[in-house]
């Protein structure tokens, strides 16, 4: 082999060395990137509120869901809906990684919308009661509305009957017997007082305010023989608008004043669960 024959073998001997490095630095690479992939998928998979921090996580606006979200601090990237099938159409398309709703809600939601589903577990625990401005004979309209409370849950424990209201279409309660108690009658206009943006429990449909909330209302006081006149509250001032409204009452959580308020027992208690995407999205 002649020096120059030589010379050109050592250079294709160096170039098939780089090649060939070239070529596993890919493999290597690739295998890396699978690899990172499945990690990233596994970090990115929802199961508890835990896993909601540093994602986009959507709610509905002035929700209680809204409200736990923020206070609790499960993300720093909470994202408001006026609503929630927008959302649910957003978690199909990726744009949000979850929905922290009620859990009734929650299944109407997947049962829409395909490839969704609700994690096992819940995020937290709401309680919902009836508070009336005492000065404005509020203890006995919260008497009625604890007997008929009472007589929807059977037992004193069961929601069947309220959690029937909640997914049906009732303009006015009378459908549903409640028995008036003595000393628990009512009469004239009673007042109830919404913030109609929490669909499906209160919200506007077609100009009037409908949805679970005001079908319970209804229901206890129609069938107390009072009327029932929904008014809408300014929003984040429900409870404020009782001030001087004579036989007022409105949906609260949380804590309340007692020597200004009477309350009600909890005649609905929401368990707040997480919509995430199936895992085969």
């Amino acid at each position: 082999m002649t020096v120059m024959n030589m010379k050109i073998f050592k250079k294709s001997l160096a170039l098939c060395a780089v090649a060939l490095a070239v070529c596993m630095m890919f493999t290597s690479c690739s295998s890396t990137r699978e690899e990172t992939g499945v990690a990233y998928e596994k970090k990115m998979s929802i199961k508890s509120a835990g896993d909601l921090e540093g994602k986009a996580v959507a709610v509905q606006l002035r929700s209680e869901a809204d409200d736990y979200v923020s206070k609790n601090k499960l993300t720093n990237y909470p994202k408001r809906y006026s609503d929630l099938e927008k959302a649910a159409q957003d978690l199909v398309d990726k744009k949000v990684a979850a929905i922290v709703t009620d859990s009734e809600y929650a299944v109407k939601l997947c049962g829409q919308y395909e490839g969704i589903e609700v994690a096992d577990g819940s995020v937290g625990t709401v309680e919902y009661r009836f508070a009336a401005l005492k000065e404005a004979d509020g203890d006995k309209l919260v008497g009625a509305l604890n007997n008929g409370i009472s007589v929807l849950k059977g037992d004193g424990t069961g929601e069947d009957k309220i959690l029937a209201l909640a997914s049906s279409e009732i303009e006015k309660g009378e459908n549903v017997s409640v028995a008036p108690e003595e000393g628990k009658e009512l009469s004239g206009t009673v007042k109830f007082v919404v913030d109609p943006c929490f669909k499906p429990f209160v919200y506007k449909k077609d100009g009037e305010i409908v949805g679970f909330f005001p079908s319970v209302a209804k229901t206890l006081v129609f069938n107390y023989g009072a009327n029932c006149e929904v008014k809408q509250a300014e929003p984040g001032e429900t409870l404020g608008n009782l001030k001087g409204e004579e036989k007022a009452f409105a949906v609260v959580s949380g804590d309340v004043d007692v020597e200004k308020y009477a309350v009600s027992d909890v005649f609905y208690t929401s368990k707040l669960v997480i919509v995430t995407r199936s895992p085969e999205k």
